[in-house]
């Protein structure tokens, strides 16, 4: 029986076989019913080749690329290993953290520096704060104040990008000063149109040091002639004093008789994105950041005088660099740019709506 099993099972390979050959259009003859019945059968013959080409099975379906989705959405730091676990205690489905990789780029799922966003910064209390911040914005805007904002920010010897390219196996390496040295300080005016005052600042700042850039301001204002002017300023420590360091120097500035209408508030909590000189610093940093790079060679080299020392020496060098990235990134283009580019998100604070962080 056996061998009469393998007999016909011989007899239809080659019944099979003749009936494609027939189909390219051999001229030979065949049982065409038999030939039809085993082709169209619902079970396929081995005819001892692999198969080749065609569409090859998917394990990962659409569903198991939702469910991958919503875990990203819900936690984007979950690893790629993690999201195979997951995928196997939910549908029993084994695939390599690869296999989840390719996937994801298929639907746009990128690998991304991880953005910290702080639990307080889109609580109500602080949505309410910044819709009144910006209505009283808005509405000193459309009265022809023009806006002006003051930060400050800092840096030191270590100051470098986070990145860096290297052979494959080998590490990006850049070589820096033994120590950080002292933080440089800088402060910042900035208006559409101009840098009203810059300065530098070695060590922490205090609330007498605050007043004396805010008299620099006010020289800024008046030296630009403008007449009418709202400067927001953030929550900083050394701010304490600024509503009463101000109108002190206004009144100082309005003894010659001229109208000015300087006026100074507040900014909401956490409004980091409705402020154009953060874009002015974020430009600033990226600028040092490459002059120093530049010129790591001259810091690291440096060798104390009589005249001068060696931290004194690397602080004047960081000082210039930070001066002269000052005026660069103080083109009129690219102030018109930051505050461009801050209107959409102080409309969108005028509404109560979520402050977009790193957008």
């Amino acid at each position: 029986m056996a061998r009469r099993g393998s007999d016909n099972r011989t007899r239809e390979r080659h019944l099979v076989s003749h009936y494609i050959m027939a189909r390219r259009g051999s001229k030979k003859r065949y049982d065409d019913d038999l030939l039809r019945r085993i082709y169209e059968s619902h079970e396929p013959y081995d005819l001892g080749r692999k198969r080749r080409g065609g569409v090859k099975p998917v394990k990962m379906t659409e569903a198991h690329e939702e469910f991958v989705i919503s875990l990203i959405e819900e936690w984007p730091d979950m690893s790629l290993q993690e999201l195979s676990d997951r995928l196997y205690a939910e549908f029993g489905l084994r695939v390599a953290p690869q296999t989840v990789s390719r996937h994801l780029d298929g639907r746009c799922f990128t690998l991304k520096e991880l953005r910290v966003e702080l639990a307080s910064v889109n609580n109500e209390t602080n949505k309410s704060k910044r819709k009144d911040w910006s209505n009283i914005y808005l509405n000193l805007i459309s009265e022809d104040y023009v806006p002006i904002f003051e930060d400050e920010s800092n840096f030191n010897q270590h100051i470098r990008r986070g990145k860096g390219r290297a052979r494959k196996g080998e590490r990006a390496i850049a070589v820096m000063p033994t120590t950080r040295g002292s933080n440089i300080n800088c402060i910042a005016s900035i208006s559409p149109l101009q840098l009203l005052s810059f300065s530098t600042h070695l060590g922490s700042l205090k609330a007498v040091d605050f007043e004396r850039y805010l008299n620099e301001i006010a020289e800024g204002l008046d030296r630009f002639e403008i007449r009418k002017a709202v400067v927001n300023i953030d929550n900083a420590p050394w701010h304490c004093k600024a509503e009463e360091q101000w109108r002190t120097i206004c009144e100082r500035f309005s003894q010659d008789g001229t109208s000015r209408d300087w006026k100074l508030i507040r900014m909401a909590p956490y409004s980091f994105s409705c402020s154009a000189i953060e874009l002015f610093w974020s430009a600033f940093k990226e600028g040092v950041k490459r002059e120093f790079r530049e010129r790591r060679a001259e810091i690291l080299n440096s060798m104390p005088t009589a005249a001068e020392t060696l931290t004194a020496r690397r602080n004047r060098i960081l000082t210039d660099v930070a001066q002269r990235q000052s005026v660069i990134n103080a083109d009129v283009r690219k102030l018109q740019a930051y505050f461009q580019k801050v209107q959409g998100v102080i409309a969108k604070a005028s509404n109560g709506e979520d402050m977009p962080i790193g957008r």
